[in-house]
């Protein structure tokens, strides 16, 4: 599909490139003819406006997404001059369409955002609350809130423009894809979707290749795309949408709707490699914070640089279980002095810059602490350790998310993850809106380890190094972590080859056992078992969609890497 739209892509510019040539030769001979006549669109073509696709030529950033359209229309955005927030907005509203059961709108999610003017990274959150009325209880939908919150924000590109083309895909249909097909199988017997535009009659799943058009959705899209998110949050429209849901059954009001608001947090910060920050989403759990604990440990006293190759695997599972265990234990408010640098930019370059210093509270570990973590770690055996009661969640493999990443030219990233809480969250549709209302979080501790997000970069020079997010279960944190870590020391492997490894690895201390992935390679499955492992194999852990920058990026010399993660069907936008 994507060969088939890049091959067309370049047959329509073929065609106007020889349009353009022929009127060219005419009004050149007519000059030669008549002696006065002048060609200015040859010697002075003019330039593409701002919000159309080739306003941006070469390198315009990068986009990846677990949907292989996601991708493309963060691709166009960013083209068309658009900030990594508009690239986000795009393929949000674009997964909406194309993958609705990880993605739906009565879903919720947590981004992590980078101000390139700034150079800022900050937490936003919009997750949404259980229900509060009478009926069975439900998410409050937060997504269409949240993106409008970040676009809002730091949004170059009209908000209607970035909705249009995904109301588009669910008015005129498009092509199911591999990647929407595969998650929408049910695996949980609990849950059977409602038939809809996208379920039919006999309860069968979309399938690859299948023309879907989603009319009740493109309907609803095109409020959203007029009146923004007050089609579902405010006065009448909140009004509406929560007597129809009421009376579906759930236990949703307008109050919940009205008080559905997105929230703007500090990070997680990580120091690392001296120079360099590492950021994670300030989560609402505890156990949201195991991705930024296990990469301070890792990172600690160049543990992971020193690590000898057979101990790798040990040595990750020890920091994931180590992390879990400790939960939120040690973090305190530190504040850091940051030299900011204000950019004046231009269409692609900086005009104006004035410096400032400022101080910036973030949340992390003392690094005492970080070392401290692993104490009585020992490279040849297992260390077992019991953890509390109040770390005692779900490990299930529900599904549901799903996660996007994207930078800009200028060093503004934005890293998402999306839940519905399972796969097409309650399987009940919103009345009139054509999209799933979500479950709410009964196990927030689960749902929190199964989103995460990361941004890289760093303190001084002001350059982006690394934006990446990933789902996929409550392994998720673990193994963005590890991806993370490995591809920033940058002496492990390439990002390529470490987003492809088949040796991520999480160690489950209430099962008391190492989940790995099918397809493991014998020695490292045998440096594990040998150790002490008691080895669960699943077929992937976690999905990461990463995009890494060696130089750091804005710079002279760019040269990044961006990945979609091999173990779904989804796709990176990147020039060349």
């Amino acid at each position: 599909m994507v060969l088939k739209r890049q091959s067309a892509a370049r047959a329509v510019g073929a065609t106007r490139t020889l349009r353009i040539a022929s009127v060219a030769i005419s009004v050149a001979m007519m000059g030669a003819l008549g002696g006065c006549l002048s060609v200015p669109f040859i010697d002075d073509e003019p330039e593409v406006p701002l919000g159309q696709i080739g306003y941006v030529s070469g390198f315009y950033g990068g986009a990846a997404a677990d949907e292989p359209r996601a991708a493309l229309a963060g691709r166009d955005a960013l083209t068309s001059g658009g900030s990594a927030a508009d690239a986000a907005t795009a393929m949000y509203f674009t997964l909406a369409v194309t993958m609705p059961s990880a993605a739906g709108l009565g879903g919720g999610g947590m981004c992590l955002v980078r101000n390139p003017n700034t150079q800022r990274v900050e937490t936003l959150d919009f997750l949404g609350q259980t229900s509060s009325g009478s009926g069975k209880k439900v998410l409050v939908p937060g997504n269409a809130r949240g993106i409008f919150a970040l676009h809002a924000k730091f949004g170059k590109l009209k908000w209607a423009e970035l909705i249009r083309p995904a109301e588009n895909h669910a008015r005129f249909g498009t092509r199911v894809s591999r990647a929407f097909a595969e998650n929408a199988k049910f695996t949980d017997a609990q849950i059977t979707p409602q038939p809809s535009d996208i379920i039919g009659a006999d309860g069968r799943s979309p399938r690859e290749g299948q023309h879907l058009k989603q009319p009740q959705l493109a309907a609803f899209m095109a409020r959203l795309r007029s009146h923004g998110p007050a089609a579902l949050h405010v006065g009448a429209g909140a009004e509406v949408f929560a007597e129809d849901v009421r009376r579906a059954g759930f236990g949703l009001t307008a109050s919940d709707m009205k008080a559905a608001q997105p929230l703007w947090r500090s990070t997680i910060r990580v120091p690392f490699l001296n120079e360099l920050s590492m950021h994670f989403p300030m989560p609402r759990t505890p156990s949201g914070t195991l991705g930024a604990k296990m990469a301070a440990i890792l990172a600690a006293d160049d543990r992971f640089e020193d690590v000898p190759v057979a101990e790798l695997g040990h040595l990750v599972a020890e920091a994931s279980q180590r992390a879990f265990v400790d939960g939120a234990n040690g973090f305190r408010e530190k504040e850091i002095e940051r030299e900011y640098t204000h950019r004046t930019v231009g269409k692609f370059s900086i005009t104006s810059t004035t410096k400032e210093t400022v101080k910036v509270a973030y949340t992390q570990l003392d690094e005492d602490y970080s070392e401290n973590l692993m104490a009585g770690y020992q490279s040849d055996r297992l260390t077992e350790l019991a953890a509390g009661s109040e770390a005692n969640i779900s490990f299930d493999q529900r599904g549901g998310e799903t996660s996007i990443s994207a930078m800009d030219i200028h060093g503004g990233a934005v890293a998402c993850t999306f839940s519905m809480n399972g796969r097409f969250g309650t399987g009940r549709l919103a009345p009139g809106g054509g999209f799933y209302l979500a479950n709410h979080a009964a196990f927030p501790a689960s749902r929190d380890l199964s989103m995460g997000a990361v941004i890289v970069e760093h303190n001084f020079r002001n350059h982006l190094y690394m934006v990446g997010a990933a789902s996929g279960g409550t392994v998720t944190q673990a193994a963005l972590a590890q991806v993370a870590v490995s591809s920033a020391y940058g002496n492990k492997s390439s990002l390529e080859t470490e987003v492809e490894r088949r040796e991520r690895v999480f160690r489950d201390p209430i099962r008391r056992v190492t989940y790995v992935e099918d397809g493991i390679g014998a020695a490292f499955s045998n440096d594990l078992k040998r150790r002490g492992h008691r080895l669960i194999s699943l077929p992937g852990l976690a999905r990461v969609n990463i995009a890494y920058c060696p130089a750091g990026i804005p710079g002279e010399q760019i040269a990044c890497s961006i990945q979609a993660d091999p173990r779904g069907f989804g796709f990176a936008a990147t020039p060349g």
